[in-house]
């Protein structure tokens, strides 16, 4: 992530941290430490990784297809906290090794390579690249493109039973707010011609 993406979407960075978040980018391009051990007092915090929840999509036929992954967190924190919401938004969350494996042997050697260049690179919206993360020291992928809902007593009991894996230091959160925002809420291109509103 460079200094231009932010630009474009630093509107979710608090005016007060962008400077020093911009700082961070240029000493540190290749984002190291943007997730560390679970938060110590905050029990609850959008992004935090958290280990063995269920993930659902609809395959061709519309069938539900359900798997238990490490998941991110999608939820703002103020929605995580009890009686807020009755689901959670998660997404699954692959260690990089399990991950590039699958990519070589799907797309052999030679095509994985620029893909995968790509990956750690951050240039693939859908996907974010974490390159640590405690227990994966070879880092994350964090599939964007595969968010679904849980119900809150899963999330509940992941937390009463200390599953939480990570939570993001204060510029990777940024970073983190920075990727979703890319993903999922970057402006339209004005080639796009919506119909105007007429009362």
């Amino acid at each position: 992530m460079d200094r231009e993406e932010v630009a474009k979407h630093a509107g979710v960075i608090p005016a007060e941290n962008l400077g020093a978040f911009l700082e961070y980018l240029v000493r540190s391009p290749e984002l190291p430490k943007v997730l560390d051990v679970p938060h110590v007092t905050e029990e609850r915090l959008q992004g935090d990784l958290v280990n063995k929840l269920p993930c659902v999509h609809l395959n061709e036929k519309g069938e539900a297809v359900i798997a238990t992954f490490m998941v991110a967190v999608i939820n703002n924190t103020c929605d995580l906290q009890p009686k807020r919401s009755r689901f959670v938004n998660v997404a699954p969350v692959f260690a990089f090794p399990q991950y590039r494996d699958y990519v070589i042997k799907s797309r052999g050697e030679k095509n994985a390579e620029g893909w995968l260049a790509n990956i750690k690179n951050n240039k693939i919206s859908k996907i974010f690249f974490v390159s640590e993360c405690p227990g994966c020291p070879e880092g994350v992928v964090i599939f964007l493109d595969r968010i679904s809902s849980i119900g809150f007593a899963l999330y509940e009991q992941a937390l009463a039973d200390k599953r939480r894996v990570a939570s993001f230091t204060q510029n990777g959160f940024f970073v983190f707010l920075l990727k979703i925002t890319k993903y999922l809420a970057r402006a339209e291109s004005p080639a796009v011609a919506r119909t105007a509103f007429t009362a």
